[in-house]
């Protein structure tokens, strides 16, 4: 990519990026291949997990029109006939 966005920018001496201390620090230089597989597993949680969350608003969501629908349903059972008429 052309492109880098500002959360994968890091500054000086900043963890994996490339300095002189590197070879003293005993933190190995990673391949472009391998740091390229890193961020794409990052990415790759991050997007799970905001999957699992809106999933979960989705089935909060879910849950709470099949009540209202439940109580809809209950209403309309009590109706007379000529309020179902209206109704429908």
């Amino acid at each position: 990519m052309a492109s880098t966005r500002v959360s994968e920018m890091r500054p000086a001496g900043a963890v994996g990026s490339r300095s002189a201390g590197d070879a003293t620090s005993g933190t190995p230089v990673r391949s472009p291949k391998v740091r390229k597989i890193l961020r794409l597993e990052a990415r790759a949680r991050r997007l799970l997990t905001r999957y699992e969350r809106a999933l979960g608003r989705a089935t909060r969501a879910k849950a709470q029109a099949h009540a209202v629908l439940d109580e809809a349903g209950i209403l309309e059972g009590v109706l007379t006939g000529p309020q179902l008429g209206e109704l429908r």
